[in-house]
């Protein structure tokens, strides 16, 4: 998000709800590249869930801002399955992390969501 964000500066209003099991190390780097910030600590769950995501919108102030990011607790098994109301749902991964990714977690790789990947694999629905 910090690439994506850089990129867009200047052109879009983001805020970002951080999802982690403990910590606020990537809420801190948000707020340092001056996007606003909330995080959510699930303290040993891996996913977050729409209640969560409820009450940590209402610490922003949304009409100032164009885009909502939600980053999920870092977990690909658990964080499929749980609706967070988001319109779109994006996933980021590395090349390091191997190239069975769409076949080990398909949920994440199926749906009406657009999906942009250098290995076409990774794209089929």
């Amino acid at each position: 998000m910090e690439a994506l964000f850089a990129h867009l500066k200047g052109r879009i209003r983001p805020a970002v709800i951080e999802g982690d099991i403990a910590g606020s190390i990537d809420a801190e780097r948000m707020e340092r590249m001056g996007v606003p910030a909330v995080q959510i600590n699930t303290d040993g769950a891996c996913h977050l869930d729409a209640v969560m995501i409820a009450g940590a919108t209402a610490e922003l102030d949304l009409a100032k801002y164009d885009l909502l990011a939600i980053e999920n607790v870092g977990n690909l098994v658990c964080t499929a399955g749980f609706d967070l109301g988001e319109h779109v749902r994006i996933v980021v991964l590395s090349v390091s992390e191997g190239d069975d990714k769409a076949i080990k977690y398909p949920r994440f790789f199926r749906g009406p969501t657009p999906c942009s990947s250098r290995r076409p694999t990774y794209c089929r629905t």
